[in-house]
């Protein structure tokens, strides 16, 4: 969606018009989409090109399509309520068949397919599996659906919709079948891992009766096959399948690739130039006729080869750790390789897959961000790239929410969380560090903390007396700022690490929050008084505050809600995603729009997003992702969640780009912080608009001989 704001300037009057239409559903906090990665962060399994469709299929119930994925964007279709992890996906017989390896939100396991004759309208089916098996893989032949799941179960189906179990030669708690292909001389082939992380390879002729491969099966486990054929010099034609897998732990670390000419006798190749290994974990492999064979794998790992024996290693245009394909497939269509992965990532190749040929048509964001705050103009985001390293801090901005733009923080250190007040952004992160910026989040400076403690935490907190930047962090620092430029350390009497505070002083106190359950009060931010939370021990953290409505209310690891009318004394409430547990963790709090939100995770939900108007009744929301929340922020109808793998949603209206102007000495000047393009339209504001040439913000206006000329900034 464009977003667009308008300006029409006018000889005699400048006049002001905004052209946006933010419509709001009927409750804005159901309905949350992406903003970053865009169009969707959501990890990608399997992907496929058939029945005239890209379709890609991933966490969270994701299924996207587009026609070609470069001229079209990608679209997202509707799969009620499913939030599960979808790992497969087939055609045959007109039908799409996807798999899912858990079934969210209900858990009711019996709902692991879902199926659509055109790619848009999706129907979960029932299957009578009675042990529910997860499902890893699926394949269309011989017409027949096949899925391969955990334990090593085999099923089959006409149509998607009716399933037999098959008897599998080889099952058990070890033992796990992750992906299936069709070749029609052959049959179906069948691979895995079984004990001790072996390769486990099964073929069927028709899908129905199966036999186990022991000759030449490589020792690694497998993740992925798929089949092709290389046509040699005297023109007889050899066919192989190939699959691809890897060791997925300790040393070496190997990228396995094996193939085979009859699913029978199989050859371990060497899996990178100059007869060593790639290092890589391996998780796809397709073939291009007449081309040859790709296998894609962890870090954006690329090997490449004419005939499945011989491999060489390319390159992706997303190749940076954290970045991790885990599909790929062949649009015979098109013409071209398709990888997918992590956060979102869409990568494509018209040529062989080699070195140079790859675009990134959709990139990933490997960073987790864990602070998020709104300026006068401007959100700004807050995390580190992972794996972090030297320089490897990061910072967003954006006008909108819905475009983000990548800043130099200064710092070499991760960065933590972010606050904003007195017209100043303060950054602040490990060893100590505190980054400022006065112009909304465009460039930044260092600051002296004065401490080497990571400091977690920040807020800007306001009371009738004086304003504050406080800062939380390990063993017991408190810094307060008046400006985010001059600190100064506080004694907080305890030794624990202080996650966070609450940015809003009442009832005649500040209040930090900690680890083990730690809660301090203070009236002046000087002089602090250690409180009874009600919890105590590992995981029992503090991790955010809030105050509205005569309540501070608490969000803490394992599971717990905490509120307090005074600060002083505390009572535990009931979350909706059920009774406490190490498998509950409350991140983040914030007071917005008439609601508390709080972001986290469960085991059950991933995303254990909730909302509540008083702090004691809380109501479940669900979000199109599997990570949640680190950081909450909220603008004028709109709300932004940030997490880990680049995640940002946004849960409202989207805010449009804001033409700001001013005049002097004759001179028009309009400005339009966090990016976008300054287009023109003369002299009707419907249009037609055109670029205007090397125009940034601010951008100067002389006088115009035009009876009227509109201005508007259009953005993603």
């Amino acid at each position: 969606m464009q977003r667009r704001n308008v300006v029409g300037i006018l000889q005699t009057a400048c006049l002001l018009s905004v052209l946006t239409s933010n419509l709001l559903a009927a409750n804005p906090l159901d309905s949350w989409r992406w903003s970053n990665p865009s169009p969707s962060g959501v990890a990608f399994n399997a992907v496929i090109q058939a029945g005239g469709l890209i379709v890609g299929v991933g966490n969270a119930g994701t299924i996207m399509t587009s026609p070609n994925l470069t001229s079209a964007w990608w679209v997202k279709q509707p799969t009620g309520a499913n939030i599960s992890t979808l790992n497969a996906i087939a055609y045959g017989n007109n039908t799409f068949v996807v798999a899912t390896g858990d079934s969210l939100p209900a858990g009711d396991k019996t709902q692991r397919f879902l199926t659509s004759t055109d790619g848009t309208n999706w129907f979960t089916q029932i299957w009578t599996n009675g042990n529910t098996r997860a499902v890893y893989g699926l394949a269309y032949g011989a017409g027949l659906f096949v899925a391969v799941c955990e334990r090593a179960e085999i099923w089959t189906s006409p149509n998607g919709t009716n399933w037999t179990q098959r008897v599998s030669p080889q099952t058990g708690s070890s033992y796990k079948l992750a992906a299936v292909t069709y070749r029609p001389d052959v049959g179906f082939a069948a691979v895995g891992d079984a004990v001790s992380s072996l390769a486990e390879i099964e073929t069927s002729p028709d899908g129905i009766t199966w036999s186990l491969q022991a000759a030449g099966v490589p020792v690694y486990s497998l993740n992925a096959i798929t089949w092709g054929y290389v046509t040699n010099a005297d023109l007889s034609v050899t066919t192989n399948f190939v699959a691809v897998g890897g060791k997925s732990s300790g040393t070496p670390l190997v990228g396995t690739i094996t193939t085979s000419p009859d699913g029978t006798n199989w050859t371990t190749q060497i899996s990178g130039p100059g007869g060593v290994n790639t290092t890589s974990r391996l998780f796809g492999t397709a073939f291009k006729p007449g081309v040859g064979y790709i296998a894609i794998g962890l870090g954006g790992t690329i090997q490449y080869s004419t005939d499945g024996t011989n491999w060489n290693a390319s390159f992706s245009d997303l190749s940076v750790p954290g970045n991790d394909f885990a599909g790929a497939t062949y649009a015979s269509d098109l013409g071209y390789f398709v990888g997918v992965g992590s956060s979102g990532m869409v990568e494509t190749s018209p040529a062989d897959g080699g070195p140079g040929t790859w675009t990134g048509e959709f990139t990933g964001r490997p960073e987790n961000l864990t602070g998020i705050a709104r300026g006068s103009a401007n959100f700004v985001a807050v995390g580190n790239v992972v794996p972090f390293g030297a320089k490897d801090a990061v910072i967003l901005t954006s006008s909108s929410g819905s475009r983000w733009t990548v800043r130099i923080s200064g710092t070499t250190s991760k960065l933590n969380n972010v606050a904003y007040g007195a017209g100043t952004f303060v950054a602040v992160g490990n060893a100590g560090a505190i980054v400022t910026s006065a112009d909304e989040g465009t460039n930044w400076a260092v600051q002296t903390s004065g401490v080497a403690a990571s400091l977690n935490g920040v807020s800007y907190i306001t009371n009738s007396v004086t304003n504050i930047f406080l800062a939380t962090g390990a063993t017991g620092a408190l810094l307060t700022s008046p400006d985010g430029t001059n600190w100064t350390a506080q004694t907080s009497g305890s030794v624990a690490s202080l996650f966070c505070s609450c940015p809003t002083y009442a009832a005649g106190v500040y209040v930090v929050g900690g680890a083990g359950g730690v809660l301090l009060t203070s009236p002046d931010a000087t002089i602090w008084t250690a409180r009874n939370s009600t919890i105590s021990g590992t995981s029992r953290d503090i991790n955010g505050l809030a105050y509205a409505n005569n309540n501070f209310v608490a969000a803490c690891g394992y599971g717990y809600i905490l509120t307090s009318p005074d600060g002083i004394i505390w009572s535990q409430q009931v979350s909706p995603f059920g009774s406490t547990g190490s498998t509950k963790t409350y991140y983040t709090i914030a007071y917005a729009g008439g609601v508390f939100v709080i972001g986290g995770t469960t085991s059950s939900y991933s995303s254990a997003t909730q909302t509540s108007t008083d702090g004691t009744n809380w109501v479940i929301r669900l979000t199109p992702s599997t990570s949640g929340f680190k950081a909450v922020a909220y603008a004028p109808n709109t709300y932004l969640g940030a997490g880990n793998s680049g995640m940002i949603l946004q849960a409202g209206a989207l805010l449009g780009p804001v033409i700001q102007y001013s005049e002097a000495g004759g001179t028009l000047t309009l400005t339009w912080p966090g990016g976008g393009t300054l287009q023109a339209s003369s002299p009707d504001v419907a249009g037609p608009y055109t670029n205007v040439p090397g125009a940034v913000s601010p951008w100067p206006i002389t006088p115009m001989s035009d009876p009227s000329t509109f201005f508007r900034v259009q953005v993603p």
